[in-house]
C-alpha cells in the first residue's frame, strides 16, 4: 500500500510509514486470509509465582493422582484374583495369537501330538505298573526283573488287520477269542480268528492262509513246540508275529504267564498249619516253576508243615481220587493247595463232599470262576488266575510296539496273576 502523506510504499503489515512516520490507520495482524481459521480465545496464563503452583492446585493434584493410583491398584488385584470379574481370562488367547497358532505347519502340529501321545502312553504305563505293584506288595519283592505288567488296551489304526491262531475255539481259548475281538472292534481294526484244533499241520496252514490274506500281524498260541519255520515265513512276508507261550525263543516276541509270582502268592497265603499240595504234572515247566516258588515261600514259615505233594496230570478223575485219598490219609489237613488250573473245580467238589473244614487255595482258569462260586461251599476259597483281559492287553501292546513304533527287538512280557475270594 502507499502512504497517504508521502506516497512511499508501505507493507501491509506495517502500521507506520518508514519514510515519514505517518500512521497507516490499519491495526497490525487484523488482515484476513482466505481459508484461514479464526483464532480461538485462550485462557489467561496462570501466575506460577516464585514458589510454583498454588497450595490449592497442589492439593487438587495430589488428591487426583492418589485416587487414580488407588483405582489402578484395585483393578490389578481384581484381575489377579478374579480374572473373570473383568471379563478377562488369563489363559485366553487373542484373535491375533489364535491366528498365529493356526498358521503353524501341519508337520509341527503332528509332531507335537505324537510326542504328547507317547508321553501320555508312558505315563499311563508307569501308573499301571505302580498300581499293580501296590496291589501285590507282599509277593513282588523277589519278582523277576524282566517281568512286565500289561497296560491299557492300545488303539490300532482303522485299517489294521490282525489274524489269530488258537489251539481251540471253546473253553479258555473261546473266552480269549471273545476278548480279542471285543478289544479289536473297539479300536476300529479288523481281526480274523482261526483254530488249529491242536494239530501242528493245521497250525501251519492257518499261518500261511493269514499271510496270503494280507494280515498286518498274527497272534499265535502254539500247539506244542514253537513253529520257528512258520514264524520265519511270516517275518519274511513282513508280517509281525507275537506268541502267547511260556516256552519262548530269544528270536521271537511273546507274552507269558508269571507263574513264579503266582506260586509265591499261594505260599504267602499260608501262615500256619498243615498243608497238602496237588500239582498238575511233575517235569512240566510251568508246574515245576509253580511248585518251586510255592515251597520257597513256605520255607520261610516255620509254623507251616507240608504233609505231601501229589499230581493230578490234568485228569479230572485222578484229581478227585487224589483229593479223597489225601483227606483219608491226613485228617488234620488245614489247607489244600491245587496248582492244576484244569482240575481245581473238581478238587473243591471233592473237598466239599468229604466235609473238609479247612481252607482251599487254587490256581484256576477264568472260565471256572463262576462255577467255583456257585458251589456254595462253606470252605474258605482263594483263587488265583490270569485274566484274559490282561493277556489280550499284553498281546496287543506287543503288536503296537512292532507296528506303530517300529520296535522289533524280541521281548517277552509276563502277565501278573489276579486274586479273588470265593
Amino acid at each position: 500500500m502507499r502512504c497517504k502523506k508521502c506516497g512511499a510504499f508501505v507493507p501491509d503489515s506495517d502500521r507506520f510509514c518508514s519514510q515519514c512516520g505517518e500512521e497507516t490507520g490499519i491495526a497490525q495482524g487484523s488482515q484476513q486470509v482466505f481459508g484461514a481459521q479464526t483464532p480461538q480465545p485462550t485462557a489467561p496464563p496462570v501466575n506460577m509465582g516464585k514458589a510454583g503452583m498454588s497450595k490449592k492446585a497442589k492439593m487438587a493434584l495430589w488428591f487426583g493422582g492418589g485416587a487414580f493410583l488407588l483405582l489402578a491398584i484395585a483393578a490389578v488385584m481384581i484381575f489377579l484374583v478374579f480374572p473373570d470379574a473383568l471379563g478377562i481370562s488369563q489363559t485366553a488367547k487373542t484373535d491375533t495369537e489364535e491366528r498365529k497358532d493356526n498358521s503353524h505347519g501341519s508337520r509341527d502340529t503332528d509332531d507335537e501330538d505324537a510326542e504328547d501321545a507317547v508321553d501320555e502312553t508312558e505315563a499311563v504305563a508307569v501308573e499301571a505298573a505302580v498300581e499293580e505293584t501296590n496291589g501285590h506288595s507282599g509277593f513282588l519283592d523277589e519278582k523277576k526283573e524282566d517281568t512286565a505288567v500289561a497296560t491299557e488296551a492300545p488303539m490300532f489304526a482303522s485299517d489294521m488287520v490282525i489274524g489269530v491262531v488258537l489251539p481251540a475255539e471253546d473253553g479258555y481259548y473261546g473266552l480269549l477269542a471273545e476278548e480279542l475281538v471285543a478289544q479289536m472292534t473297539a479300536s476300529g481294526g479288523e481281526i480274523f480268528i482261526t483254530s488249529s484244533y491242536y494239530d501242528a499241520a493245521k497250525e501251519w496252514d492257518c499261518i500261511e492262509s493269514l499271510i496270503v490274506q494280507g494280515t498286518d500281524a498274527i497272534i499265535l498260541v502254539p500247539v506244542a513246540d514253537i513253529p520257528l519255520p512258520a514264524i520265519e515265513m511270516a517275518q519274511e512276508a513282513g508280517v509281525a508275529i507275537v506268541l502267547l507261550s511260556d516256552n519262548t525263543d530269544e528270536s521271537v516276541s511273546a507274552v507269558g504267564h508269571d507263574y513264579e509270582t503266582l506260586g509265591m502268592m499261594a505260599g504267602s497265603l499260608c501262615m500256619e498249619g498243615n498243608v497238602f499240595v496237588i500239582n498238575a504234572m511233575q517235569g512240566l515247566a510251568f508246574s515245576d516253576t509253580l511248585e518251586t516258588a510255592l515251597l520257597d515261600i513256605l520255607e520261610y514259615s516255620p509254623e507251616v508243615t507240608v504233609l505231601g505233594i501229589e499230581y493230578s496230570e490234568f485228569n479230572l478223575d485222578k484229581a478227585m481220587v487224589v483229593t479223597e485219598d489225601a483227606m483219608a490219609a491226613y485228617p488234620d489237613i488245614d489247607t489244600v493247595i491245587c496248582l492244576d488250573p484244569v482240575s481245581s473245580l473238581y478238587v473243591l467238589m471233592s473237598l466239599d463232599a468229604g466235609g473238609f473244614e479247612g481252607d482251599f487255595i487254587c490256581f484256576t482258569e477264568e472260565t471256572t470262576l463262576e462255577d467255583i462260586k456257585e458251589i456254595g461251599s462253606d470252605i474258605e476259597t482263594v483263587y488265583l488266575y490270569f485274566a484274559v483281559s490282561d493277556i489280550a492287553d499284553a498281546l496287543f501292546n506287543q503288536l503296537l510296539d512292532m507296528l506303530e513304533y517300529g520296535y522289533y527287538d524280541p521281548q517277552t512280557t509276563y502277565v501278573s496273576p489276579q486274586m479273588g475270594i470265593g
